[in-house]
């Protein structure tokens, strides 16, 4: 049993390790925790402080599309990029990959990786903002700051400030791993991490735009208007969108899964190897 176990992790989790031993992983996981304290200064200059329970922290940081776009770029344009093997700078762990269906498994434990990073650097930035108010923390009355914050949201009836809460750390931890997808997707696709790079740079402002403009159906099929709790003409979108995220994840995963079966990365990175360094698939 430990042997299957260890073969398990070999298999799956060298991806992260061979990156973590190449650039130094924990250091673009701490940058990225870094970023938290960057949205935590921006809520105390903002007004929000210690006074304001966990739960007005996490909707403010999650629910307004300012500091979600932030996390998202942060996501997408810093940390993902640095943990997916691809292309022939990481040709030394890709020649001893047996199939690019095994490079595709251990690029999924990555991105599935940097979701769980970015979640609990979320909760834990919001956490540590109350840290110190015990008789607060947990508060899970509507008060003053959510009602102007999310405007008509805490107005409509049956909207409690946990449920919503839930809801959003769903659609938030959706909303990060369809983005790590899109990344990988667009970097199979493209070849490049720079073309990856605009890529992605290039739907996040066209999600942002369509979000913003406002109205009806297209709103509905975005990223951004999947997660953002908003209720307009009596109409509430506060729920957890599940059968979005799983048709989009399930369609990103697929398409990840197809695009890296018929790449010819690592049999190009192979035909740059010496004779002696190459694995037949």
């Amino acid at each position: 049993m430990r042997t299957s176990r260890v073969g398990w992790g070999k298999r799956y989790l060298g991806g992260l390790s061979f990156k973590s031993g190449k650039n130094g992983l924990d250091r673009f996981v701490l940058l990225y925790l870094m970023s938290f304290l960057l949205i935590y200064i921006r809520a105390v200059r903002a007004g929000i402080a210690d006074p304001y329970s966990f739960y007005e922290i996490f909707l403010w940081t999650a629910g307004k599309p300012e500091n979600l776009v932030f996390l998202q770029l942060l996501l997408g344009l810093v940390l993902v990029p640095r943990v997916l093997v691809a292309g022939p700078g990481d040709m030394v762990f890709l020649v001893r990959r047996k199939s690019r269906k095994d490079v595709w498994a251990n690029n999924m434990v990555s991105v599935l990786f940097v979701t769980a990073v970015a979640v609990a650097g979320l909760l834990g930035m919001s956490f540590f903002v109350t840290l110190f108010e015990s008789e607060t923390r947990m508060n899970t009355n509507v008060t003053e700051f959510l009602t102007v914050s999310f405007a008509g949201v805490f107005t409509a009836p049956g909207q409690t400030v946990d449920g919503v809460s839930l809801a959003l750390l769903g659609n938030v931890t959706a909303f990060f791993l369809c983005t790590a997808l899109c990344f990988y997707q667009f970097l199979l696709s493209a070849g490049t991490r720079q073309r990856a790079f605009v890529m992605l740079a290039l739907l996040i402002g066209l999600d942002c735009a369509v979000c913003y403009a406002g109205g009806g159906a297209p709103v509905g099929v975005t990223f951004l208007g999947n997660v953002l709790p908003v209720c307009r003409e009596g109409v509430c979108r506060t729920g957890f969108h599940g059968v979005y995220w799983v048709c989009v994840c399930l369609f990103l995963c697929v398409s990840c899964y197809l695009t890296a079966n018929n790449t010819d990365m690592i049999r190009t990175v192979k035909t740059t190897m010496p004779a002696e360094e190459r694995v037949q698939e």
